[in-house]
């Protein structure tokens, strides 16, 4: 529920000592049925349009968390909420539209006419750098990878939201689709011509990160949000490839996984149990023969490490694999 406070008492950032006389307050149903505030969209009284809209994405990107990963937000230091200022200046330097310190994210120049489809971005990316945990140490484009990242993931996310559509919240159908076809397809894309073993990972630039965000999509749609999030909140470490040792961890970790393909796939050196999921077909397993699926085959890896799974002909476009089948 959003609850516009105006008149409320004057509000002071801690950081750079915005001042704002007016807030949204983004709440949510309690364990026991009370509302508790999760979030605070402060604002001056000619923003109330614009902060009304982003509370509304805010809440909602709160709410796709939740449901996609299977976890509810966690903030930095273990804050009950979080609170965004809308700032009508511009940063200190001019080329920031938006920022997050510690658990508060600023969007500024926000007076200025900023695109739904700005907006939109801007929101998923300091959303990302709150809540998300990833990569850092990079010479561009930023040094942390979450915000970035959290583009990349919470715009996959908007895109498959199936809830009914709620009032203005900045976001519209065609400027997702149009930042997951022309900024995911290409970094998922990537990603699988070489996997967690390319060199690019190494990478600290625009494009080592692009190939990591194009990793943890393809690890996304392979193995779905619940395991992905389990990889990144498993991170021992700040460098690109930390993530990908998580998820073989998490992945090795089950005797049984789900996988939708192309996905590349950590194995164990041993006999593995492979069924269609969705229909007969033809699996290739790396630089293995191609494998015809009309019922469950059993495979011996005589190597461990990662392989990399793509459909052939026929449906067979998931599959079920199972560690240890005699």
């Amino acid at each position: 529920m959003l609850v516009a406070l105006a008149g409320s008492e004057p509000s002071t950032d801690p950081h750079y000592r915005v001042a704002t006389d007016r807030a949204v307050g983004i709440y949510e149903t309690g364990v026991a049925g009370s509302l508790e505030l999760r979030g605070t969209v402060h604002h001056g009284g000619a923003q109330l349009d614009p902060a009304m809209r982003s509370a509304r994405l805010l809440a909602r990107l709160c709410r796709l968390h939740a449901v996609r990963f299977g976890d509810s937000v966690r903030l930095p230091r273990e804050t009950a909420s979080f609170d965004t200022w809308l700032v009508d200046q511009s940063a200190a330097d001019p080329s920031i539209g938006g920022e997050t310190r510690t658990r508060n994210i600023y969007v500024w120049d926000a007076a200025s006419k900023r695109s739904p489809a700005e907006w939109t971005r801007t929101l998923c990316h300091e959303f990302g750098h709150l809540v998300l945990p990833a990569a850092r140490g990079y010479a561009a484009p930023e040094s942390d990878a979450a915000g970035y990242l959290g583009e990349a993931l919470y715009m996959e996310f908007l895109l498959g939201d199936d809830a009914p559509a709620g009032p203005d919240d900045h976001s519209r159908f065609d400027d997702v689709h149009r930042y997951a076809s022309d900024r995911n397809l290409p970094r998922e894309t990537r990603f699988h011509s070489a996997g967690p073993a390319s060199r690019v990972l190494d990478r600290l630039d625009g494009t080592g990160m692009d190939y990591y965000i194009g990793g943890a999509l393809a690890s996304l749609r392979a193995f779905g949000a619940p395991i992905l999030w389990k990889a990144l909140r498993g991170i021992d470490d700040e460098s690109p490839r930390e993530l990908f040792a998580s998820l073989r961890h998490v992945l090795l970790g089950q005797r049984e996984i789900a996988v939708k393909l192309p996905a590349w796939v950590p194995l164990f050196a041993d006999r593995y149990r492979i069924a269609p999921k969705d229909g007969p077909g033809v699996v290739r397993l790396g630089d293995s023969p191609p494998l015809a699926l009309d019922g469950p085959k059993t495979v011996r890896f005589d190597a461990p490490g990662w392989r990399r799974f793509t459909s052939g002909t026929g449906r067979s476009t998931e599959i079920i694999l199972r560690r240890g089948a005699g």
